[in-house]
């Protein structure tokens, strides 16, 4: 498996592959930290250019996830590496509770401690971070993030590109639109429109 991003995240996931598989090989790509060393931990081999991640996916394996918090910049990467020829792969932690009827899209991040109710769909590239709920008959559209301790319970839509930030609370039967940023310990409990931005100051 091929990790685009050695910082937290990548470690995070790291650490979640591990638990499942810790014989396996793992990589790393990172183009933008210089001080990274080439073998992180001194055993994982990080990749700094296209050309080295295309050799990757020739001779290796074609499997990658890419570890960004932000959605539009994992939708970005993930574009890039799939043009590249890899193969997006989801990543779910087997101490996340995952219920009956969930359905996941490619590239889906699942960190521990996460509960996942019945009737769910999860689209591509969503991350969904430690200790957050998703009650039943909830649809999170492609490349939402959902930090740690979010509540998102019963009849919820949520569009594609939004950022649901810790602790937030999104109450049943809301609808929310594309690229909706929620501040942090926010309770939502109307619909919001496409590119809103809700429980900031200022």
């Amino acid at each position: 498996m091929l990790i685009v991003g050695s910082k937290g995240l990548g470690r995070d996931i790291l650490g979640s592959l591990c638990a499942e598989d810790p014989h396996d090989q793992y990589y790393f790509f990172d183009n933008l930290d210089k001080n990274v060393p080439d073998l992180l931990f001194g055993r994982y081999r990080v990749y700094r250019t296209f050309e080295e991640v295309s050799q990757h996916f020739d001779t290796i394996g074609r499997n990658f996830i890419t570890a960004r918090g932000n959605p539009l910049k994992r939708f970005r990467i993930n574009t890039i590496f799939k043009d590249l020829g890899g193969i997006l792969t989801s990543v779910i932690s087997r101490n996340a509770t995952i219920g009956a009827h969930v359905l996941f899209g490619d590239g889906v991040i699942v960190q521990p401690e996460v509960t996942v109710s019945s009737n769910v769909i999860i689209g591509e590239g969503c991350f969904l971070n430690c200790d957050c709920i998703v009650a039943h008959d909830v649809t999170l559209g492609e490349y939402t993030t959902v930090q740690p301790g979010v509540k998102i319970l019963g009849n919820v839509q949520i569009g594609k590109h939004c950022i649901l930030s810790t602790n937030c609370v999104i109450m049943p039967h809301v609808k929310i639109g594309d690229k909706v940023r929620i501040g942090v310990g926010a309770i939502i409990d109307r619909n919001l429109d496409d590119n809103e931005k809700v429980g900031f100051s200022g």
